[in-house]
């Protein structure tokens, strides 16, 4: 759904958030106690005043959560997503560190038919449990493999878009291709980046490519657009209003 044309700025809505109670509507302190008043006036005028200042703050904080309620969530989703993918990178260092390299992009089987997909591999640290019931004597979509799909761990879904959870689609892939760190079968070290860490890309999010998360399908180079959010094309997208 669109946002509304009047509702502030995430900036706007901490600013308002800012100056609540800094203005009239601030609770008095003692130097605003009218000379000459009684304790027992002076406690029931401040149980008033603060009673009224909870409610302006109470009717304030309601109008910010109404004009900035989905903004707020999207935020949320969006620093999840981020930890999401921070989760699938640090896996790929500990890979890196057991076994000398990153997880290859797939593992093929003799006639060189895709078998078994990173994202099953990683789950040896991500999901030990997941792992071990993950039958790599059988294709990604043998009769038993093919049982996982629906339990997708969260880690390679975008929780702005519950709707893949549930089809176990993953949203997080490679870019597949030579010159990436994902040629194919064949895992690539740090040592062999040339572009340097800062340079190099690990995981992408993706939207509309409806890959089970067992698949050993993800980005190819050869075949994307560099568009952002090109719906034309696979390329690299998400579903965050922000891109």
């Amino acid at each position: 759904m669109a946002p509304s044309e009047d509702r502030p700025s995430p900036d706007e809505a901490r600013s308002t958030r800012m100056s609540v109670g800094l203005g009239e509507n601030r609770v008095p302190g003692p130097d605003a106690v009218a000379e000459g008043e009684t304790a027992s006036m002076e406690r029931r005028r401040r149980i008033l005043e603060v009673t009224a200042a909870g409610l302006v703050f109470g009717l304030v904080g309601l109008g910010l959560l109404a004009m900035g309620a989905h903004n707020a969530r999207e935020a949320a989703r969006a620093a999840t997503c981020c930890g999401r993918i921070g989760e699938i990178g640090l896996a790929m260092l500990h890979y890196h560190e057991k076994y000398g390299h990153f997880p290859p992009a797939y593992v093929a089987d003799a006639n060189g038919r895709p078998m078994h997909s990173w994202r099953v591999l990683l789950l040896e640290f991500l999901n030990p449990t997941l792992f071990q019931a993950y039958d790599f004597s059988e294709p990604w979509d043998g009769p038993k493999n093919r049982q996982l799909v629906r339990w997708m761990p969260s880690t390679y879904g975008c929780p702005s878009h519950p709707e893949s959870q549930e089809q176990g689609f993953t949203n997080y892939v490679v870019v597949v291709g030579e010159g990436t760190v994902f040629p194919g079968t064949r895992g690539v070290s740090i040592d062999e980046v040339r572009d340097g860490r800062d340079s190099t890309i690990l995981v992408v999010e993706a939207v509309g490519l409806n890959i089970p998360w067992t698949e050993p399908r993800d980005l190819r180079f050869d075949e994307m657009s560099f568009k952002l959010n090109d719906r034309k094309r696979p390329s690299i997208g998400s579903y965050h209003r922000a891109g």
